[in-house]
């Protein structure tokens, strides 16, 4: 086993969604955010700019380049910093790096976890994980439980999804994937966000140690596996027998 350098795990959110989709809503997506820290530093494929919604709506509508990155941070009361690549030609990528549980207080731990809920009212994507990556040397236990929150979303659309995280969210055509019978018996808790099925590994995943959730990670896994829509392998993964990629447009 692993150890880490410091304390410092970190909870990534990585949603996949069409960049039309995510054009449209790129103003609730800024507000989604400022709800919970307002940005102090903004980029646009270049240097920090001063934050206006307007403009930045503006630039993201008009732009015609093939990729384009955006990243903004904020401080208080959740410090974060995202990157939301949108691309013409594959699925789009929202990455929301977050302090971990146990460097916030508290009354602060399920903030990032609310914030994965807004994201996907707002952008509604394909697929979305929220789950922790470690600073300084992996931790293989703890890295099982982030591993689909670091799939690029060309792999995503190409593989499919890796596996569940300590919270996933399936889009309906994902769901639809997978079925109801199948998603009822992975075991995780249930719950509607928007038009977007969130599973959840633990009730208050935002509480539980790693050594809590990794059981039921690999039970999940094994439970939604026969649906063929996961990817298989680790290496070199293959799409599942039923996977079919998500449109991009």
């Amino acid at each position: 086993m692993g150890t880490t350098k410091r304390r410092s795990v970190t909870l990534h959110l990585c949603a996949v969604a069409q960049r039309s989709r995510v054009v449209a809503k790129i103003g609730e997506l800024l507000e989604a955010f400022r709800r919970f820290a307002p940005p102090h530093s903004w980029g646009l494929n270049r240097a920090d700019e001063g934050y206006s919604r307007e403009r930045v709506s503006d630039y993201v509508t008009r732009c015609q380049d093939p990729t384009m990155i955006l990243t903004w941070r904020g401080e208080r009361p959740l410090r974060y910093q995202t990157w939301l690549q949108l691309n013409l030609r594959h699925p789009s990528t929202v990455k929301t790096e977050l302090p971990a549980a146990e460097r916030l207080q508290p009354e602060q731990a399920r903030l990032p976890y609310d914030l994965g809920d807004a994201l996907v009212r707002t952008i509604q994507p394909d697929f979305a994980a929220l789950g922790p990556l470690t600073d300084g040397e992996r931790v293989r236990e703890v890295d099982a439980l982030g591993i689909s929150t670091r799939v690029r979303a060309t792999d995503y659309a190409k593989h499919g999804p890796y596996g569940l995280a300590v919270r996933t969210y399936f889009g309906p055509r994902l769901r639809g994937l997978f079925g109801n019978r199948a998603l009822a018996a992975s075991g995780c808790e249930l719950a509607e966000v928007g038009d977007h099925l969130r599973l959840d590994l633990l009730p208050e995943p935002w509480a539980r140690a790693t050594a809590e959730l990794l059981p039921r990670l690999r039970a999940a896994d094994q439970a939604l596996a026969s649906s063929g829509v996961f990817a298989v392998g680790d290496d070199e993964p293959v799409p599942g027998s039923r996977w079919a990629p998500p449109p991009v447009g």
